[in-house]
């Protein structure tokens, strides 16, 4: 398996996963996304969304952001702690550049580390 899959165990798969990130999050907000995030319960970093079809209404869109979330996600996934997070996309999300979506993820996890003291590569690959 590649060390960029994103498997199950890197999901937040189950309502007890995002409640748990939901009741102790901390937060990071740019306008296209809100990002939540706690200590995990796993030794890796774990991702989840939230997408509202009131914030994104068209489902082409709302897959896109997912998607653009993910890719990021695998990216930096090696940088970041075991922590479980949740992104929530804003409106503006929905109409923005994939490049714009990707260099906000990317300050998103620069912002998870600083928070976390996560050193980048600071735990082996799973």
């Amino acid at each position: 398996m590649s060390i960029h899959a994103f498997s199950r165990c890197f999901r937040l798969t189950t309502p007890q996963d995002f409640q748990h990130v939901f009741s102790q999050a901390r937060r990071s907000s740019d306008r296209f996304f809100t990002v939540l995030f706690a200590p995990g319960k796993t030794s890796t970093a774990r991702l989840g969304f939230a997408v509202a079809r009131k914030k994104i209404p068209a489902s082409i869109r709302r897959n896109r952001v997912r998607r653009i979330g993910r890719e990021s996600f695998r990216r930096h996934r090696d940088t970041l702690s075991a922590l479980d997070i949740i992104i929530l996309p804003q409106p503006a999300a929905g109409k923005a550049a994939n490049t714009e979506l990707f260099a906000s993820l990317a300050l998103h996890w620069q912002r998870l580390q600083r928070a976390t003291g996560a050193q980048p590569g600071s735990h082996a690959h799973s």
